[in-house]
């Protein structure tokens, strides 16, 4: 067992799943990467954390029995297997939602006379013609959750069709004061129309529509 610190969560066995880390060390090399895919944010990073007993209790719910040594040796094979998949994959998987490094390629919707803008990028979106979305310190880029009075509405042409959009975290329940302070993240969709209003004005922005690879040109021909 890894040396944890157990607080509040249980899961669908009963057992505890903690908030916080002390000194824990990954069980496998998916686990790993799930990790440290999202550094900054304790509650979706522990989602990807299974322990000894959950394995345990996975394996009791499909029947199987044994001893204590044939119980490691099965979680030992669901490590190998782990390893196994994440090298096959080159060392990293495709995941939804991660914000950028330094280096990736990101797009800005400016808001001005604003300390924060907006800030697009792919966040594994691409397959799902998307990008996520958050807002950013003009200045140092760092990313800052939504303040309450800054709203984004997807626009349409029937009002009633015109709605504000919520935050992953909010749409799965979690409450505002609960997101770790930069990690807010939103969704939207290539090439629909978008409303941002804030304290001192309002902006609207398309998002972009990425050039599909597989896309040959339309070109502009006379007829014979």
């Amino acid at each position: 067992m890894n040396d944890r610190t157990v607080d509040r969560a249980t899961n669908q066995h009963g057992i505890n799943i903690a908030d916080g880390l002390t000194g824990y060390t990954p069980r496998n090399n998916v686990e790993r990467f799930l990790i440290e895919s999202f550094p900054g944010n304790p509650g979706i990073r522990d989602m990807f954390i299974t322990v000894d007993e959950e394995i345990d209790a996975e394996l009791r719910s499909l029947g199987y029995e044994g001893t204590g040594e044939q119980f490691a040796e099965r979680r030992k094979q669901y490590d190998d297997r782990c390893n196994a998949m994440i090298a096959r994959a080159g060392g990293a998987l495709p995941i939804c939602g991660a914000k950028p490094k330094r280096g990736d390629a990101i797009r800005i919707v400016d808001l001005p006379g604003s300390d924060i803008v907006i800030r697009l990028f792919d966040g594994g979106l691409q397959d799902a013609r998307q990008y996520l979305l958050d807002f950013i310190d003009r200045h140092t880029r760092a990313p800052v959750n939504a303040p309450e009075d800054y709203v984004i509405y997807r626009l349409a042409a029937e009002e009633a069709d015109t709605y504000p959009l919520k935050s992953w975290e909010t749409a799965t329940g979690i409450s505002r004061d609960h997101v770790p302070p930069g990690e807010e993240r939103f969704s939207v969709i290539e090439a629909l129309t978008y409303r941002v209003e804030y304290p001192t004005g309002f902006v609207e922005f398309v998002a972009p529509v990425r050039q599909a690879q597989n896309l040959v040109p339309v070109v502009e021909a006379v007829q014979n």
